[in-house]
């Protein structure tokens, strides 16, 4: 695929811009010529199995051709409906158990931790889109295979620490609405009650407690798994101060 943009520009993210090609597609350039037919691959695996995420058309170089999906994010639904936000995290949590039940595929080489779920690792608002037919997980550009805690903890991570974008009322508000999400993600994800619970019974990892999501979290920057400089200090320091929280003894 050539390098002329092929439509109007969508949007331009942090490694890659989006272009409209008409009929319903869209076009993930990456800038710096990442290789993106292994997040097409996983892309392909998770819609098979049943995940909702964009159909692929197409994968060459640094290009995907793949469907566009109307709607909005998560993020923004949220914060037009600030009364949904413990739907969302809700959501957030169905998302991770459909996809940690799903083996990563042999083309997925990146590990985190021990394991075989396919991880997604940039799982939270923004990558949610609200469609018609429901929520669309989008953006797999992190898909790696390993233990499901990390994947969940990075979530945890980004609504702990992220601001959100947006008018003043976005960036008062958000943190807020961020953390009762996150609260309620995670009480939805680590439920043990049978009737409610998300929890897949089959990880060989044993059950998906707390515990073990804080200890992920707590190593997520020594793995490199956070990418300072998609953060700002502000967010460099929360993270440190919810470490910190975690590590220090309770008494």
């Amino acid at each position: 695929m050539g390098q002329d943009p092929p439509g109007p520009l969508l949007g331009r993210g942090r490694e890659a811009d989006v272009y409209d090609l008409g009929d319903g597609r869209v076009l993930r350039r990456y800038r710096r010529g990442r290789d993106a037919t292994l997040e097409a691959e996983a892309m392909r695996v998770v819609r098979s199995a049943g995940v909702s995420c964009p159909t692929v058309f197409d994968a060459d170089g640094s290009d995907i051709v793949m469907e566009r999906i109307g709607g909005v994010t998560l993020a923004t639904d949220m914060a037009r409906r600030p009364w949904t936000v413990a739907a969302a995290g809700r959501t957030l949590a169905s998302l991770h158990t459909q996809l940690h039940r799903i083996p990563a595929p042999a083309t997925i080489t990146r590990r985190v931790g021990p394991g075989d779920a396919l991880l997604h690792l940039d799982l939270h608002p923004e990558n949610v889109i609200v469609s018609s037919t429901g929520p669309v997980l989008i953006d797999w550009a992190n898909a790696a295979v390993g233990d499901p805690a990390f994947d969940v903890a990075y979530s945890w991570l980004v609504l702990g620490v992220s601001t959100p974008p947006g008018g003043w009322w976005r960036r008062m508000a958000g943190p807020l609405l961020l953390g009762r999400c996150h609260t309620a993600m995670l009480d939805a994800v680590l439920a043990t009650d049978p009737s409610t619970t998300t929890v897949d019974e089959s990880d060989p990892l044993g059950p998906l407690t707390r515990e073990r999501v804080e200890q992920a979290l707590v190593s997520i920057p020594d793995r490199g798994l956070f990418a300072h400089e998609n953060f700002s200090d502000r967010e460099r320091a929360r993270l440190e101060t919810m470490i910190a929280r975690l590590t220090t003894p309770s008494r």
